[in-house]
């Protein structure tokens, strides 16, 4: 405000400043909301014959200092002064309407038509200088052009209405409350209506002080249509959102996708499509598949005007057979996709698209064509009444690259119904697939395998017995993963292949050599006591335990690969396969805990019994009973070769 301050000195303008009394029609509802069909100027004839005190120019508002707030309104009372058509034009144009102005939100079911009249004032200074009497600018209750509204709001300046912090608030109209003959006054009292938000009230408000006194105002913009009343509790939208481009009828938004939107109509020449009612609500094509000869013009706008976007036709939502329109400011071309690189495949020759054209406007990228809906040069024909595979991407880079901005599958109906929701493509189900194969074989069951063969051996021969099924049952699930990887996801072929799922692929197939070793390993090996036993055990062992370890570090790269790359398929895969993943790890590491107590209480309670097949429960019963017992006979220490006293062979 003290910025203000400076720049509100002392200068006279022209009377046209002043005297915004006017005559609003439209409606007005319960809370006295009005919505503005028109407004009349009833204070201009006043404010231009300089005769009585409502037509005294205000002489408090300045623009000396150049404040960038209020100068351009300035410069418009002071053209307006001048009479310079073209000076006023000039100020008119550089005036800046807020981004938004506020106001009251309508209610259109107790709305009635109306007719009011009244000054015309700011919510700002209606609030800080009528409601209360603030003191901002040298004296309470003047508004920033130091007028005391309450008194004389006839010399409240335009400069005031239009600064941006004030007409971004909205608009109220006030009246005299002041007897007949008395001198005027201006209070809560004569509230007449305060203006509705937005394009139905605060912006015409705008648009009228803007323009109404001076040559070179525009036609006066029509009442918007009013808006379609909200669905029932319960009910479901059935159709696709009305475009906001001119001549298309719809709009979608692909899950996934950000600042990617997609425009059609159908139309039956190219180019050319039927134009709708004024004001009507688009009509869905009938169900059928059009004949060829038949149209559809699509425009895709993205936010990323160095880089590309595409949208695929695909036969079942993969990118391998589809037909996809790519394009990047200056350059389109419609290609058929038969690689997963770049280029992504030929362009299909001769083009079946016209009206082609990518061009940036006001930093979007927009890629506009017409398509026939079948034609021989099409590997997907559409059909209107029926979902449709698509496929939307975007890029970084004004070439053919990576979709490094994102891509996914989804459904979309030309005949503006919803397509229903899509499943998961054969690449998507390969990927879970992998996923779950890895996940439960390396995740869970071979490190279990170790563990048993790492702290059960006191339980023999049932531990090994169990080591070698679950070893053998998770190499198995391992190998059908492997396979569905390496035939199915490429993790080395191509330029759409990212570091981590390199690095992924190279450790991963490390993991899986070492894994399918093992058995032959154990097919070799030493029996205990012959030469090379202990050097066998540390291979084997610790290559096991190795691939264990780096299988760790695989499944978790692969859980973030899965999850970047597709977040609409699988938009908690982090979350779920990593809480997954914590509970094998820590059952794993709970049977490695139960495993070392009851081989400890297994050694302390029959140190010379190499085998045993009772409970620790059991052996918990037996330390009370025998312990002072065995301290007497000294039992020696656990060896293969000694047999099981009789009296504790019996108890067993």
């Amino acid at each position: 405000m003290a910025v203000l301050l400076l720049a509100l000195k002392a200068m006279a303008y022209h009377g046209e400043d002043n005297n915004w009394f006017v005559q609003v029609d439209g409606m007005i509802d319960n809370a006295k909301c009005l919505r503005v069909g028109s407004i009349t100027d009833l204070g201009a004839d006043e404010a231009n014959s300089n005769t009585g005190d409502r037509t005294t120019p205000n002489s408090n508002v300045s623009c000396g200092f150049g404040d960038a707030g209020i100068a351009p309104m300035c410069a418009l009372s002071q053209e307006s002064g001048s009479g310079a058509a073209e000076g006023i034009a000039e100020a008119q144009a550089a005036i800046v309407q807020p981004a938004s102005i506020s106001g009251c939100v309508f209610d259109e079911s107790s709305a009635t038509p109306t007719s009011v009249t009244g000054f015309a004032l700011d919510t700002t200074c209606y609030n800080n200088f009528i409601v209360q009497q603030l003191n901002n600018n040298q004296k309470p209750g003047a508004s920033p052009d130091l007028v005391y509204v309450r008194t004389q709001m006839p010399k409240h300046t335009r400069a005031c209405l239009l600064v941006g912090f004030c007409s971004s608030s909205g608009y109220t109209l006030l009246k005299n409350v002041a007897a007949s003959g008395a001198p005027e006054f201006y209070s809560t009292d004569g509230f007449v209506a305060t203006l509705e938000q937005g394009a139905a009230g605060g912006e015409k408000m705008f648009d009228f002080i803007s323009y109404a006194r001076g040559p070179a105002r525009p036609p006066f913009p029509p009442a918007p249509p009013p808006a379609p009343p909200s669905p029932p509790p319960g009910a479901t939208k059935s159709t696709y959102d009305a475009s906001t481009e001119p001549g298309y009828t719809y709009q979608f938004v692909p899950p996934g996708a950000v600042g990617y939107t997609i425009h059609w109509v159908l139309a039956d020449t190219p180019g050319v499509a039927p134009e709708p009612e004024p004001g009507a609500a688009p009509e869905p094509e009938p169900g059928r598949r059009l004949s060829e000869g038949s149209f559809v013009k699509m425009l895709v706008v993205g936010d990323n005007p160095t880089g590309w976007v595409g949208v695929g036709f695909s036969p079942d939502g993969s990118m391998i057979g589809s037909d996809a329109v790519i394009c990047w400011d200056g350059s389109i071309g419609m290609y058929a996709l038969s690689i997963k690189s770049a280029p992504p495949g030929d362009l299909i020759s001769p083009q079946p698209i016209s009206g082609a054209s990518s061009t940036v406007v006001n930093g979007a990228l927009r890629c506009e064509f017409t398509r026939p809906l079948t034609t021989p040069e099409l590997s997907v024909p559409l059909v209107v009444s029926a979902d449709t595979s698509m496929l939307w991407a975007r890029g970084g880079q004004a070439a053919l690259s990576f979709h490094s901005d994102g891509h996914a599958f989804y459904a979309l109906r030309f005949d503006g119904q919803l397509a229903g929701a899509v499943g998961l493509t054969p690449l998507q189900e390969s990927k879970r697939n992998h996923g779950a194969l890895m996940f439960v074989s390396w995740g869970f069951l071979i490190p279990l395998g170790a563990i048993t063969a790492k702290f059960y051996k006191h339980r023999s021969p049932i531990w090994f017995h169990l080591h070698r099924v679950i070893q053998t049952l998770g190499l198995i699930l391992a190998l059908a993963g492997w396979v569905i990887a390496l035939h199915e996801l490429e993790p080395f072929g191509g330029d759409a292949v990212t570091t981590n799922v390199r690095v992924h692929g190279i450790i991963g197939c490390t993991v899986m050599t070492i894994g399918l070793l093992q058995p032959l390993n154990a097919v070799v090996r030493p029996h205990k006591g012959e030469k090379h036993r202990c050097a066998w055990e540390i291979l084997h062992k610790g290559s096991g335990w190795c691939a264990i370890i780096l299988s760790i570090a695989v499944i978790s790269l692969g859980i973030g690969i899965l999850a970047d790359q597709e977040p609409v398929a699988f938009p908690d895969a982090r979350f779920e396969f990593f809480t997954a993943y914590g509970v094998s790890i820590g059952v794993v590491v709970l049977m490695a805990v139960f495993g070392a107590a009851d081989n400890h209480y297994y050694r302390k309670l029959a140190p010379n019994t190499p085998r045993y097949s009772g409970t620790t429960k059991k052996l918990t019963r037996m330390l009370t009973k025998k312990l002072t017992k065995k301290k007497e006979e000294g039992i020696p220490h656990y060896t293969s070769e000694v047999t099981p006293p009789p009296s504790l062979n019996t108890e067993l």
